[in-house]
């Protein structure tokens, strides 16, 4: 069902009106969005096309250009350039052949079967490292396996195929990996929040790649709509025991880390490095696509970052989701994911425009910063960023919003 806010004569919503100035519009496969729509006085009704903001699935191309100038959606059009698998190699990989220093950070991919040619001119006819083949656009772990030997790839579907990381960070012997929590409220100009806590979760069976179980999932897969079906698996029971069992929060792995005397100094720039230049090889696809929309803030997106460390703590993307799950089934997610939504909705929140300035002038740009760094809870700003002008370089092509973004950054930070 979708739930939309519209204007109405009602007294809750003259309440709604008086507390918050908007309403709201939410597709509810998750009720905690509409639990917190409704904490912040959005009032959810049935059907109108006079809403102001959505929180919804991806929706058709042709519906960006419906929204009116007040109204905010939770996606821009395009981003499935970060979320399909495919088109997220693509755009890493011609960002590589132009600065490959700097684009080191997602495992060698293929894209079959356009790529059959350079895969086995790259990893040989027969036996090779460990690749991971996945399906193009699948998720929750679905299609996934992995494979030593070219031959075992089927040629008659596409995929994608990657290096697997065969040297793994672990802890207790498991593998895992991090779900970051991302929040983008522009392209023009890009501006990134990264969440303080986020989700870790782990394989259940001991990794142990030189046995050759390249069909045990419990081992080689860290995904937790796999891993809760493992006989090893362990339930988060209690949302202080964060840093226990098969899922812990991204704060209780960054406690274990520092406790065997690894500050987050050495790795968690690199996470927000890492994010930053995903997001500015999509900007290349989702910014024009913005001019079907009435303004450059008609949209936001919150992205769930999916990151492995190697064994010397670099991280490595593994892939982007754009509707990240926000399922709370656990007191642990219940805890990530309710202050996540509260800061996310606090962010973007749709109030009553702001006093009319030229679109994309300094004036609205510092305007608009200004309200969201006000309200940004437990999210960091981490772009712009004040030594920001290092990936102007990585950028399509000259921004002026971007500059004045980083102008109204080095101005608070005068302050």
């Amino acid at each position: 069902a979708e739930y939309m806010g519209v204007f109405e004569n009602s007294m809750s919503a003259a309440r709604a009106i008086q507390s918050s100035g908007f309403f709201a519009i939410s597709r509810l496969r998750y009720p905690c969005i509409s639990k917190t729509m409704e904490n912040f006085g959005i009032m959810p009704v049935k059907s109108s096309d006079d809403w102001m903001f959505r929180w919804a699935g991806h929706p058709n191309p042709s519906d960006f250009g419906k929204l009116h100038r007040n109204q905010r959606i939770n996606h821009f059009p395009g981003s499935w350039h970060l979320s399909r698998k495919d088109l997220l190699a693509r755009a890493f990989n011609r960002m590589q052949s132009r600065h490959p220093d700097a684009y080191q950070f997602l495992p060698k991919t293929y894209v079959l079967p356009e790529d059959w040619k350079r895969l086995r001119q790259c990893e040989g006819e027969n036996d090779c490292e460990l690749l991971i083949i996945k399906p193009l656009a699948d998720s929750c772990g679905r299609g996934i396996h992995v494979v030593n030997n070219i031959n075992q790839i089927p040629n008659n579907k596409s995929y994608v195929v990657s290096k697997y990381i065969s040297n793994p960070y672990l802890i207790n012997k498991l593998k895992f990996d991090l779900r970051l929590y991302v929040l983008v409220t522009s392209y023009e100009p890009l501006k990134v929040y990264f969440y303080s806590d986020g989700l870790t979760r782990f394989a259940t069976n001991t990794y142990e790649p030189e046995k050759g179980a390249l069909d045990d999932r419990f081992m080689h897969l860290t995904n937790y709509s796999v891993n809760k079906f493992a006989p090893k698996f362990q339930p988060n029971t209690s949302e202080d025991a964060d840093d226990q069992g098969s899922k812990w929060s991204w704060l209780g792995l960054k406690r274990h880390l520092e406790q065997q005397g690894i500050h987050e100094g050495n790795y968690v720039p690199q996470i927000k490095d890492t994010i930053i230049k995903t997001l500015i090889s999509a900007e290349t696809y989702i910014k024009p696509l913005l001019r079907f929309t009435p303004s450059p803030q008609s949209c936001f997106e919150l992205y769930g970052f999916d990151i492995m460390f190697d064994d010397h703590l670099k991280p490595w993307l593994i892939e982007v989701n754009i509707s990240p799950s926000l399922t709370q089934g656990s007191p642990l997610d219940r805890k990530v994911k309710s202050g996540l939504l509260n800061d996310v909705v606090s962010i973007v929140h749709p109030e009553p425009p702001l006093p009319h300035f030229e679109s994309g002038s300094e004036q609205e740009i510092f305007a608009l910063l200004d309200r969201e760094y006000e309200r940004k809870g437990d999210f960091e700003l981490i772009f712009p960023c004040l030594d920001g002008e290092k990936y102007f370089e990585y950028f399509e092509s000259h921004s002026k919003s971007n500059e004045l973004a980083l102008k109204w950054l080095q101005n608070m930070n005068r302050k």
